[in-house]
Order: structure tokens, then sequence, then C-alpha cells
């Protein structure tokens, strides 16, 4: 089973939408003289398109999220502008040295992470990456725009999940080898 964060074009068959012209998201015959089309229609396409690409699926989300930390309510974007814009009154200068009081040391904590980081809700690793068969709609309902302290702390979070884990199958593989010998 495929489950990963994205897809490879591979994962969409190659040989067969080129001798049969066959579509390789719904395996729908393509309509003759579509050129060197790939696929059926549009949305065919587009579902293509967010399926196997990263660059795609992070628009997106952003564009939806409107770049607000999912988490905090933090706006990423409205953080950046007041930082530029009060670079641009004053040349060469980086934007924190500039503001003053609690402003500065507010945006001085998060100027270096500024920048919105998409998060899988269901992490990949406990079965939330992209399948061929999911549709575009549930690949970008998994994934949420956060900040980076808010990540540092849902990956933590997994890290932790993740330990516990490989701890309790430890213990299992141990009580069963001890019964065993026990026994």
């Amino acid at each position: 089973m495929i489950n990963r964060r994205t897809l490879n074009a591979k994962d969409f068959p190659i040989g067969s939408y080129k001798t049969h012209g066959l579509c390789r998201v719904c395996r729908v015959p393509i309509p003759p003289k579509s050129g060197r089309r790939t696929t059926c229609s549009p949305e065919c396409g587009d579902r293509l398109k967010v399926l196997c690409v990263w660059s795609v699926q992070v628009s997106r989300v952003l564009k939806r999220d409107k770049h607000r930390c999912q988490l905090c309510g933090l706006d990423m974007a409205k953080l950046k502008r007041i930082a530029y814009s009060a670079c641009r009154r004053r040349p060469y200068t980086h934007p924190v040295r500039i503001l003053s009081g609690s402003d500065r040391a507010w945006i001085k904590q998060r100027v270096a992470n500024w920048e919105p980081e998409i998060d899988h809700i269901v992490p990949v690793s406990e079965g939330g990456g992209v399948r061929p068969d999911m549709s575009v709609a549930e690949v970008l309902a998994n994934l949420r725009t956060l900040c980076h302290e808010c990540h540092v702390v849902v990956t933590a979070a997994l890290a932790r999940r993740r330990a516990a884990r490989k701890r309790e199958a430890r213990m299992t593989l141990f009580t069963d080898h001890v019964c065993k010998v026990n026994a």
C-alpha cells in the first residue's frame, strides 16, 4: 500500500495511457485530438497535480488558511508585512532593530521563523499520507498551516507518541521472550 507525503507520477501507470489512450487518473479514454495530454479533463489534471506535487499542496493550504497558524492564530503574512514596512523606512536595517518596546520583543522571538509551515493533521507515519484513491479535498483536509513554534510542539508530541509505541513494542517482545524461556 502506498502511503507517502506525495505520490510520484510512477504511481499512475504510464504504459497503458500511451498505448491505449487512457486517463492516468480515472482510466477513461482520452478524447481524440487532445495532443500530448495524459488526463481526460482539467479536473483529472488538477487531481494528478495535487496528488504528486508538494508545492501545489502547500500553496493551496496557505491560500485556504490565509497564512494564519491554525493553533495559535498568528498571522504570519501580517507579521512579515509589519517587519518589512519598517525596513523600507530605514533601509539596510534588520526589521527587529527598528521596532521598540514590546513589539520588538514579540517579533524578535518570531522573526527567524515567520514563514508558515505545513503540517499533516494525521502524520504520514500514522497513515496520513497520500494514496492514489484519495480526492483533492481529502488530501488538503489532512494539511494545516502552523507557525514554527506550534509546529515544534506538535512534532515533539508525535516523537513522544512514537517513542512510547516503540517502548511498548520492545516490552511486548521482552515479555514474550521471558515467557518462552520460563515455559
